[in-house]
């Protein structure tokens, strides 16, 4: 809902990078299958990108046993650190992945 979100992260490019920082220290990286430039929506003045990032199975297993700390998305303006608040989703949803 960042007014100048566009000009201040720019874009999502295919292959960029998502990190998950687990909190036992370890890092999972993912690439996205697309670009994205994001959609504007006028009425809620909202701006949202929709990016593919596939997950192999080693990554799953990873997922599934600990909690995340942050993810970190790479933008074409550079990086941005998230915190999580539900720590714990990939391992309580991870039924639903399978």
């Amino acid at each position: 809902a960042y007014p100048n979100a566009r000009e201040a992260y720019g874009f999502i490019e295919k292959g960029s990078n998502l990190t998950i920082k687990l909190l036992n220290g370890e890092f999972i990286n993912f690439r996205s299958g697309q670009m994205d430039q994001g959609s504007y929506d006028t009425e809620t003045e909202v701006l949202t990108y929709k990016v593919h990032y596939p997950i192999d199975r080693s990554q799953l297993a990873f997922l599934k046993k600990f909690e995340m700390d942050s993810i970190i998305v790479d933008w074409s303006s550079g990086y941005e650190e998230y915190p999580v608040y539900n720590l714990d989703f990939f391992i309580s949803q991870m039924d639903c992945l399978y």
